[in-house]
């Protein structure tokens, strides 16, 4: 299977990425052929209605939840991270990775609302995630090949080049299809989330 992780990682990414981008296009289409913009300040004033009517606690999230949401993306990245460093030998990968760090994303959005999480994260761009992540799989598909490896093969970075590493962590060409993985589910949930609560 390892000599096929390139060419698995880049389907993977690809597909993934057309999936999200899916989602996104039909969801907007879906919204304009129902003239759904047209009855948006229609919409606003019967959930304003909906809210002023509702408890308190459907209005305003409770401050365990505003502060759940505050740390919640730290300890997904942090998590993401060691499913994308050891996940090849344990349980976790790039994949799992991603969705970890897409739900806590998702539930930020959930809390504070479009435009207070896009201010939160101004470094969200899912184009620019998707891209990296691409990037990221031909960046660690062709360096191999001025190092002495071959496209597309098994290589690792930190053993050509001596790198001090911790026992169990290798930087090497699944490590960064992992980061690609990753990047690319962050990218494509990205396109879905902001296409479920705004215009994005």
């Amino acid at each position: 299977m390892v000599d096929f992780r390139g060419f698995d990682t880049m389907i993977e990414i690809s597909v993934f990425s057309m999936a999200g981008l899916a989602v996104m296009t039909l969801l907007r289409f879906a919204r304009k052929k129902h003239d759904d913009d047209d009855q948006s300040t229609a919409a606003i004033d019967n959930l304003d209605d909906l809210l002023t009517a509702a408890p308190v606690a459907l209005v305003t999230p409770s401050p365990f939840l505003r502060m759940l949401a505050e740390v919640i993306l730290p300890l997904a990245l942090l998590i993401g991270f060691v499913h994308m460093t050891w996940g090849h030998d344990q349980p976790g990968d790039g994949f799992t990775a991603g969705v970890i760090i897409s739900l806590a994303i998702g539930f930020i959005h959930l809390i504070f609302g479009p435009t207070e999480a896009k201010r939160r994260l101004p470094w969200l761009k899912p184009a620019n995630c998707i891209g990296s992540g691409i990037l990221v799989v031909m960046l660690g598909s062709i360096v191999p090949v001025l190092l002495g490896g071959t496209f597309f093969a098994p290589f690792n970075f930190g053993q050509a080049l001596n790198l001090p590493l911790p026992d169990g962590f290798d930087v090497s060409t699944s490590w960064l299809f992992e980061i690609a993985i990753c990047l690319a589910v962050i990218g494509s949930a990205s396109f879905m989330v902001n296409t479920f609560v705004d215009e994005g």
